[in-house]
């Protein structure tokens, strides 16, 4: 087939958000290893995280990771830094609740208190914590995480904020992320592509999938961009054009649009 590159999220798209579990993808991605295309994760989590899930379900080797601010290229290579120091961004986060006192940062809980709020198992609720390139955040009212709206009311202003310190701020599937200015999925999508073709071997394909607002710009540095359905059957408003929305949630949508791009005329 036409040489093909696969770019995923992973938490939401590739994994089910609750349960992480990726049985439902399990034929395409058999599919993708019979054909020998690389399915390569794009995600938030961290390299420790990314990597032992990247070797569980039997993914590329290389990924990006925290959201474009590091791109592992294998054992032999290590890290290509693309981010600014998790020390700087802690920092900056600090700033940040001196003028929002209702963000709570994910190196400020407790691994229970993650382990509780993503559903993780702990071990793997630590890894989570291990951050290179960004913070991720969430916004509390009356005790607890607040709810869509009144996080969506206050984001703009985090937003502004951050961006007055050379940062930004983007939206994931439970975290604000803060991170660096011009940081993305999608520029670190573009970097690893063109490490990964072949001395003299002619620029593939590329395909991304995603669910939430941190994966546009995967989307947009791609040839084939797909959005999977959210848990409740939703779509994540996106006016990116060429974008292929899936008519299922999760690991279950991945899988039905990835077999129907391998078995696409040409392919």
């Amino acid at each position: 087939m036409t040489e093909l590159i696969i770019f995923t999220d992973l938490d939401g798209t590739l994994l089910d958000k609750e349960t992480y579990s990726w049985e439902s993808a399990r034929p395409a991605l058999d599919r993708c290893r019979e054909l020998g295309v690389p399915v390569v994760a794009v995600t938030s989590k961290t390299l420790e995280e990314t990597r032992d899930m990247a070797a569980g379900i039997g993914l590329d080797e290389r990924f990006v990771f925290e959201n474009g601010g590091g791109i592992w290229l294998g054992a032999d290579r290590g890290v290509l830094v693309l981010g600014r120091p998790h020390a700087e961004l802690r920092a900056a986060f600090r700033r940040l609740t001196g003028f929002f006192p209702d963000l709570r940062g994910m190196t400020d809980m407790t691994v229970a208190e993650v382990a509780a709020f993503t559903g993780l198992l702990p071990a793997a609720a630590e890894l989570a914590r291990r951050r290179r390139f960004s913070e991720p955040f969430v916004i509390v009212s009356g005790g607890g995480v607040a709810g869509p709206a009144v996080a969506a009311a206050r984001a703009p202003e985090i937003v502004a904020a951050a961006a007055e310190m050379g940062l930004q701020v983007v939206r994931g599937g439970r975290f604000y992320h803060l991170m660096a200015a011009g940081q993305s999925k999608g520029v670190a999508v573009r970097r690893l592509t063109v490490e990964m073709i072949p001395p003299g071997a002619p620029a593939p394909q590329t395909a991304g999938l995603g669910d939430s607002p941190n994966d546009f710009p995967l989307l947009t540095a791609v040839d084939f961009p797909f959005l999977v359905r959210l848990a409740d059957g939703g779509v994540t408003p996106c006016q990116l054009p060429g974008v292929t929305v899936a008519t299922r949630p999760g690991p279950a949508g991945w899988c039905e649009v990835v077999l129907a791009l391998l078995a696409r005329p040409g392919s």
